[in-house]
């Protein structure tokens, strides 16, 4: 409808033949500036103190309500209402004509709209030009508000000066701005800076009529205040995506949107902005090439009308064809159709190809294999270990020296085997010859591989290739002695079999590998009995100095077989995990994954200060909110982190478990993190958060805020700010990176150091009272330091408690001192986290007065006297987040219906995820969730507790829908790759081999002496060397 009212009246105008002033025939060769040799061929000047009634002819009044703004901090939307926009005479001072053409703006709506005034010329050809007008900005102390004077085509095509009257006064400026540049300081002028600038018009007074002005030509941009030149911009200096060269209509308007570094605001009341004259002179883009062809040859500079001349009036005739808004014709190049021809077979073969793989592993009644029968396993004794000859006497420890004599042992079938065996339920014959499964070779003991045997799983019996070591898989497994040089040591309780009064043979706690395991019955462990495998690289002469066996009786009946009920060839179990501390992990990461979503859709439920939607979200932040949505669930991550770390090296005192941790650590956790980045790198420079710009108009926060890297440099740089950034501090990369996770992983980094030093240290003191005195002057000095590492030492306090001490159990048998500490605990937790509520409903904040204790790196006082006094930053540590960190861990370590709930299978199964969501749900929420939030907003009438609601089942539908693809990539990158680099650290690389193995190295040298040629022995380099590799490997 606006379209047709505007081509009735352009059609109209075009009947006029004497629309403008007398003066346009006499300017019909354009204007000039001397001083700038610019030449335009249109002009418009409208003085609007000359005026009683609003030019139509020229300007429409706009009416509009904005449905988002484009802004990280626009909280409000802006719109225009043309009862805003009159003619008006004021009556206030300093003004030397009252007369001038009126802008009001209002307060804000319920729903954050602002509704002020704007105008804009009909004319939308506007390309090139000399703009300039007298305007005055809205009174101070009204609320922020700008008054503006803009070409503007879109987002990344506009230019445009603002006079910005801010919440105070001394903050009031006049800025200049290109494109989409964000609202710099130094992009513009300080009101007092104008006043008191002698550069300036000292009759310049910036709350009064000031005259601004824009030249655009096709290389410049530039703007001037009060006639002086105040920035300048060419094609030299910014990228030419960001130079404007589109056709636009010229724009004046009052309005706010509530940006904190733009316009502030909003308006508190009804506030007015001046415009007093407009002068512009220009190019129309729908001049033909013969139209400037004839204007060349027609016109010259000395013919044209000077743009200072103050007596021009009215405005170039203009026809319906100026008014439509300018569309650019798009040309497909033949290069960029070859592309997408590329592109489209590149994305058909991989679906092709996806889609083959898929049905050739869909299962179908067909391909089901029928179920193996269940296959026990058992482990038979030989009849030798009944000799009375091989058993020894309680008076004697027999060693393997007096082994082979006792048992005349004359060929290595002599050997003691114990060897694996299997039966099917239900056979009718159990005979020896049916149950052996796999019977152990023999190497003759001039065998090469013989001497390989001490470090190798080769010589335990009932163990193939593709078993693999592991403690879980000892529970099932015996070991065989074999008669060899490495079996030369004495047979002590942790490597012989002796029998105890059950009838059972019993092993001790630690198993040598030239020893076996005889698996009991689950139920008949006891939790002293640890069955685990050794360390297979123990030195022999630890082995040699281990006591013997206590007294027992030789018993001429084979020992019981055992069955236990698992397959043959099954797979080895998985080391077993603690589970409850699995599960807290994951719940851990889920509630962060929920604050990061509420901070970002909904923050008044989360933020104090942030503006809401609805009155119960200020209810549920003081309510529930204080313990749900609280960011000091960090502390648990910090804690749990080190048992996963240390618990290994505090119970077996293996420094290779240290070395492998410290090798693996960063690997561990940045290999994933750069190809995360990398992949948000590429996804941002595409346009994955356009929409995300948008947002803070619509859920009204500020606190979601992402960019592209500057380059690739800037990434790498910040990569590798991560690995060597000490805390406390927020990494660069916070502003390039979703949700800014990626702050903690300095601190988790400097925290790996701390523990993996500390617990060294710690084991080494062996007083229990020295040690904790130990771990309190750790304790208390990062605390004082106001560093991370005191939740680390906390972490390995607990570790060292539960692996060392054995306190779960003392506490088990006082019965009343765990459920005191468990209930203490419990509401040491609880007043941490209600410290937000308390600050919400009293105003008392225990992190600002803790704070102030602690020294200012800079002064050396306390904070509290200092300017830095205040609520700390969020990389740095709160008191109470340590409190409530220590406080649940005790709970969850010791209650059993704790400990049952966080090992539910729900949280177990996102538990291998939680790195992937940690890392990814930063962008979905930023990507998917504003771009789905935004338009829900924005084009329908939904109310927005809906919308934030449909918004969260997407982003969480589609996190969870993407773990079983990302997963796998995360922990390929991360854990697998790290295990490589530490095994290509740790283990002897294979002996060199040469070039020709196995064939002989005079293979060629022979042929060439039987060719007649003469051999030259001194081109064998490896000869030359002193090296005979294939003479060694034979």
């Amino acid at each position: 409808m606006h379209y047709l009212t505007l081509c009735f009246v352009g059609f109209a105008l075009s009947l006029i033949t004497n629309a403008g002033a007398d003066s346009t025939s006499n300017c019909s060769c354009g204007y000039y500036d001397p001083a700038t040799e610019n030449l335009f061929t249109d002009f418009l000047i409208v003085y609007f103190n000359e005026t009683t009634a609003f030019p139509s002819d020229v300007f429409q009044n706009q009416e509009y309500a904005n449905k988002y703004e484009k802004s990280w901090n626009a909280q409000y939307r802006s719109g225009a209402d043309p009862s805003n926009v009159q003619i008006t005479n004021s009556t206030s001072t300093g003004i030397r004509n009252s007369s001038s053409l009126e802008f009001t703006i209002n307060p804000p709506t319920s729903e954050h709209l602002v509704k002020g005034g704007a105008i804009r010329t009909l004319r939308s050809d506007i390309q090139y030009g000399s703009f300039r007008s007298t305007i005055r900005p809205a009174q101070a102390w009204t609320g922020g508000t700008g008054m503006s004077m803009l070409l503007k085509y879109n987002e990344t095509q506009n230019i445009q000066i603002n006079s910005l009257n801010a919440q105070k006064p001394t903050d009031a400026w006049i800025n200049t701005l290109l494109a989409d540049e964000f609202p710099n300081r130094v992009y513009g002028l300080n009101f007092s800076t104008l006043a008191n600038n002698v550069t300036y018009s000292p009759e310049i007074d910036p709350w009064d009529f000031t005259e601004v002005r824009m030249d655009w030509t096709k290389d410049t941009v530039q703007f001037y205040i009060g006639n002086v030149l105040a920035r300048s911009v060419s094609t030299k200096n910014v990228s030419s995506k960001s130079f404007p060269i589109t056709p636009s209509p010229l724009l004046f308007k009052l309005w706010s949107n509530g940006d904190s570094y733009f316009t502030a605001g909003p308006p508190t009341r009804n506030t007015t902005a001046n415009l007093g004259w407009t002068r512009s002179f220009f190019n129309s883009s729908i001049m033909t090439k013969e139209q400037h062809n004839e204007f060349d040859t027609r016109c010259t500079v000395t013919d044209a009308c000077l743009m200072d001349d103050t007596s021009l009036r009215g405005y170039t005739a203009f026809g319906v064809d100026s008014i439509p808004k300018w569309k650019a014709t798009h040309h497909e190049s033949g290069v960029r159709t070859f592309a997408y021809i590329c592109l489209s077979c590149s994305v058909a073969l991989t679906v092709l190809l996806l889609c083959n793989i898929t049905f050739q592993r869909w299962p179908t009644k067909d391909s089901k294999t029928p179920k193996e029968p269940k296959v026990h396993s058992c482990y038979r004794l030989p009849p030798q270990i009944s000799n009375s000859k091989f058993l020894s006497s309680s008076n004697t420890t027999p060693t393997m020296s007096t082994r082979a004599s006792s048992m005349d042992l004359k060929s290595p079938k002599d050997d003691l085997e114990i060897t694996k065996v299997g039966f099917t339920p239900g056979s009718s014959t159990l005979t020896l010859k049916d149950m052996v499964n796999q019977e152990t070779t023999r190497m003759p003991h001039n065998s090469p591989f013989a001497a390989s045997r001490q470090h190798s799983t080769s010589n335990m019996s009932g163990f193939t290739l593709n078993d693999p070591i592991s403690p879980s898989a000892s529970q099932n497994k015996l070991y065989s002695f074999n008669d060899t040089p490495n079996d030369s040591m004495a047979i002590t309780p942790q490597s012989s079999l002796f029998f105890g009064k059950d009838g059972h043979p019993i092993i001790d706690d630690v198993t040598p590998h030239n020893s076996f395991i005889y698996s009991k019955n689950p139920a008949e462990t006891s939790e002293k009995e640890d069955c685990s495998m050794p360390d297979v690289t123990k030195s022999n002469e630890t082995e040699n100095s281990r006591p013997a066996p206590p007294n027992h009786v030789a018993s001429e009946v084979p020992a019981p077989i055992a069955f236990p009920a698992a397959p043959i060839n099954a797979r080895t179990a998985p080391t077993k995990r603690i589970e409850y501390l699995a599960g807290l992990i994951s719940i851990a990461t889920l509630l962060v994954t929920l604050i990061h979503f509420i901070f970002t859709f909904s923050p008044a439920m989360g933020m104090v200060g942030a503006l809401e939607h609805y009155s119960y979200e200020i209810m549920i932040r003081k309510t529930i909110g204080s313990y749900l949505l609280n960011q000091i669930l960090l502390g648990l991550f910090f804690i749990t982190s080190t048992r996963f770390l240390i618990s290994r090296y505090l119970r077996t005192g293996d420094l290779g478990s240290i070395a492998e941790k410290t090798t693996g650590r960063t690997f561990r956790v940045m290999i994933p993190i750069a190809a995360c980045a990398m992949l948000e790198y590429f996804l941002i420079d595409v346009g994955a958060l356009t929409w995300l710009e948008y947002l803070p108009s619509i859920s009204w926060t500020t606190w979601p805020y992402a960019v592209a890297y500057t380059d690739f440099a800037h990434y790498i740089s910040e990569i590798l700010e991560l690995v060597y950034l000490l805390p406390n501090a927020a990494p660069l990369i916070t502003y390039n990176y979703c949700t800014g996770v990626l702050w903690t992983i300095p601190v988790q980094i400097e925290g790996s150091w701390i523990t993996l030093l500390g617990c060294i240290v710690v084991r080494e003191i062996k007083t229990p009272w020295k040690r904790m005195c130990y771990y309190a002057f750790c304790i208390i000095n990062h605390w004082y330091a106001q560093s991370w590492g005191t939740f680390f030492w906390f972490g390995v306090l607990y570790t060292d408690l539960d692996v060392t001490f054995k306190y779960k159990k003392w506490f088990k048998d006082h019965a009343f001192v765990l459920w005191t500490g468990i209930v203490i605990g419990f509401m040491l937790a609880i007043a941490a986290l209600s410290n937000d509520l308390i600050t919400a409903w009293t105003g008392f904040s225990l992190p600002i007065v803790e704070r102030g204790i602690h020294p200012d790196p800079e002064s050396g006082l306390p904070i509290a006297q200092t300017a830095n006094a205040g609520y700390p930053e969020y990389f740095n540590p709160r008191f109470n987040g340590i409190i409530f960190a220590v406080g649940l861990q005790f709970v969850i370590e010791n209650c059993y219906f704790v400990q049952c709930f966080l090992s539910m299978k729900l949280w177990l199964m996102l538990f291998p995820h939680i790195f992937t969501i940690y890392l990814i749900h930063g962008l979905i929420w930023w990507s998917l969730g504003s771009t789905v939030c935004v338009h829900l907003a924005a084009n329908t009438s939904l109310p927005y507790w809906s919308v934030a609601l449909i918004t969260a089942i997407v982003c969480y539908g589609t996190l969870f829908a993407s773990l079983p693809v990302l997963t796998p990539v995360v922990e390929t990158l991360g854990k697998n790759v790290t295990g490589n680099i530490w095994r290509m650290a740790h283990i002897k690389p294979a002996p060199r081999r040469k070039t020709l193995f196995p064939f002989a190295d005079r293979l060629f040298l022979d042929y060439e002496e039987k060719t007649g040629k003469v051999v030259d022995e001194q081109k064998d380099v490896e000869k030359k060397a002193g090296i005979n590799v294939h003479e060694e490997e034979l």
